[in-house]
C-alpha cells in the first residue's frame, strides 16, 4: 500500500513538468469556480486496533477478530469550490478511505469485511494572494460536516444473512476540520492543489472496538478552473 501511495505521488507530480505552464498568468477574476480530486495519504491520529480480539463473554470463547488495519492508508476525495466573493472559497468535498480488513469467526460463521471512513464537508477557504499574478495561491480553510464510518462486508457464508453485534457495524460523526495548502497555477484553467486537512473523528459508540478515528491527511491533486459568467474572464 505505501508504494502505491509513493508511486501516485511522484506520478501526480511527474506532470508538473509538462507544458501546461503559460508565459503569462492573469488576474483570476471574480465567480472563478474550481473542480478538481486530490489523492494522498491518510495517516491515523486516533485509537489504535489489536490484531485480534476475543469475545470472552462465552466459555469457552467462540467469537473472535482478525483485524489487518493500518495507521497509513490511501485517501480519495472529489470535491466543488464556488467563489462566493473577494479572496473567499466555500468548497464542499467527498472523500473516501479503506483503514483494512476484519475476518470475523463466530462458531462455524465467517466474516471478511473492511472498515471504510467517508467523508462529507463543507469548508470556507481563504485565499490571501488570489488578487496578484502569482502563480503560487496559498490558502487556509475550516469547517466541518459528516463522518460516516461502516463495516462493509465482503464476503460471509452466513446463508440467513444474519448480523449480530460486530456485523454490519456503522456509525457518524459531526466534527470540524482544519485545512491549509497551496495551489500552483500552471495556466488560467487547471492549477495543482497541494493540501493537508485534520479531521477529529470520534464516533459516540465504538466501530469494530473503537471510538477514535481522527486522522490528518496529505493530498496532492488537480483543479479546473472556470468561470460560469463569460463576460468575466
Amino acid at each position: 500500500m505505501k508504494k502505491i501511495i509513493i508511486l501516485t505521488l511522484f506520478s501526480v507530480l511527474l506532470l508538473t513538468s509538462f507544458s501546461f505552464a503559460e508565459t503569462e498568468i492573469t488576474l483570476l477574476k471574480s465567480k472563478k469556480h474550481q473542480l478538481g480530486v486530490r489523492l494522498g495519504t491518510w495517516s491515523n491520529s486516533g485509537g489504535t486496533h489489536p490484531e485480534t480480539a476475543v469475545d470472552s463473554s462465552s466459555n469457552p470463547p467462540t467469537d473472535s477478530l482478525i483485524l489487518s488495519i493500518q495507521d497509513v492508508n490511501f485517501f480519495l476525495e472529489g470535491y466543488y469550490a464556488y467563489n462566493i466573493f473577494s479572496n473567499f472559497y466555500s468548497e464542499i468535498s467527498f472523500g473516501m478511505v479503506n483503514r483494512g480488513n476484519i475476518q470475523f469467526y463466530q462458531g462455524s460463521t465467517i466474516d471478511f469485511s473492511n472498515i471504510l471512513i467517508y467523508t462529507v464537508l463543507l469548508q470556507v477557504k481563504y485565499y490571501p494572494l488570489l488578487s496578484s499574478t502569482s502563480k503560487f495561491q496559498p490558502f487556509i480553510g475550516a469547517g466541518g460536516g459528516l463522518y460516516l464510518g461502516k463495516q462493509d462486508i465482503q464476503f460471509t457464508n452466513d446463508i440467513y444473512a444474519r448480523y449480530y453485534r460486530i456485523r454490519g457495524e456503522s456509525e457518524t460523526d459531526f466534527n470540524y476540520t482544519l485545512s491549509g495548502g497551496f495551489d500552483w497555477k500552471f495556466n488560467n484553467t487547471f492549477s495543482l492543489d497541494v493540501q493537508t486537512k485534520y479531521m477529529p473523528i470520534t464516533f459516540s459508540d465504538y466501530l469494530i472496538g473503537e471510538k477514535d478515528y481522527s486522522a490528518t491527511t496529505i493530498t496532492i491533486g488537480f483543479k479546473y478552473n472556470y468561470n460560469n459568467n463569460k463576460k468575466n474572464k
